[in-house]
């Protein structure tokens, strides 16, 4: 998976969102995302259409992971529509396991739309970056903006680590 990421050029730093719910798709997406150091960010689905665009143009979207499920796959795509920018999405079921294949790509999303299945099967290799992990980012956290706008916490791999011991 982390090779394609690569051949899509997503570099190390670059975001990339999750916009779904618990899932193992959430796991290898965040396994393949800091193998090259790019940036994971969590998306909240309960969050408007117009809400998320604006932190994703905020914070340099590079790709959508999300699902076959209705709510989470219009949402991705109103996301998109949104920032003007052609962002790929990469769509795993949540009803099947991650390799399973799902009929999504109607001709009109193909040009954009990956599944999971495909990134999980298409294969390759990359380099493992080597990085600070008490400076590189490796995930985006946003508040719940109560007090205003919703603001990004940056969390590092130690910050990670040390938080998980």
């Amino acid at each position: 998976m982390e090779a394609v990421l690569a051949r899509m050029g997503i570099e190390p730093g670059e975001r990339k969102d999750y916009m779904g719910l618990p899932h193992t798709v959430f796991t290898l997406s965040c396994f393949a995302i800091c193998h090259i150091g790019a940036v994971y960010v969590g998306r909240n689905p309960l969050y408007s259409a117009d809400r998320l665009a604006r932190q994703c143009v905020d914070r340099g979207l590079k790709a959508i992971v999300t699902f076959d499920e209705p709510g989470p796959l219009a949402k991705s795509l109103q996301i998109r529509e949104r920032i003007s920018r052609p962002v790929p999405l990469l769509v795993g079921s949540f009803t099947q396991g991650p390799r399973e294949a799902i009929a999504l790509q109607e001709s009109e999303m193909a040009s954009f739309l990956q599944t999971i299945a495909d990134l999980l099967t298409a294969g390759g290799s990359v380099n493992r970056i080597t990085f600070d992990p008490v400076a590189q980012p490796a995930l985006l956290q946003f508040t719940g903006g109560t007090t205003g706008t919703p603001k990004a916490a940056v969390l590092t791999p130690y910050n990670l680590q040390y938080n998980s011991a």
